[in-house]
């Protein structure tokens, strides 16, 4: 879907990468982590630190290890969470229309909206 796309100027390239690999040294500026990587998130966040890359997955406990965006269905519906303080931490900026969608925001896994 998303191969031969740009944004602004910069090619969208999508890479799978393998556990082993060290998150620290990915050039990414996104990290998708689907529920069987699970046991490695806490290694990622780690090595991730302080680093401008947004994090998104769907482990029910993704916010609240550290992670931005925590994605899930309910009632059918494609939903999100966001985790304000992953963003403090990373110096990305959340825009505040995002935050409106939001069906929860939190704070490291502790509710401050919803």
């Amino acid at each position: 879907v998303l191969k031969n796309q740009k944004v602004g100027e910069r090619g969208i390239e999508i890479r799978r990468l393998e556990a082993s690999a060290t998150a620290a040294h990915t050039n990414c500026h996104l990290m998708f982590m689907g529920a069987s990587a699970a046991a490695e998130t806490g290694k990622i966040f780690s090595d991730l630190h302080d680093r401008a890359v947004l994090t998104i997955g769907e482990e029910e406990e993704f916010t609240r290890k550290g992670g931005h965006v925590r994605l899930f269905i309910q009632d059918n519906k494609l939903r999100f969470e966001v985790n304000v303080a992953a963003f403090e931490r990373s110096g990305l900026k959340l825009h505040s229309q995002v935050m409106k969608l939001a069906t929860r925001i939190t704070r490291d896994g502790k509710d401050v909206k919803k």
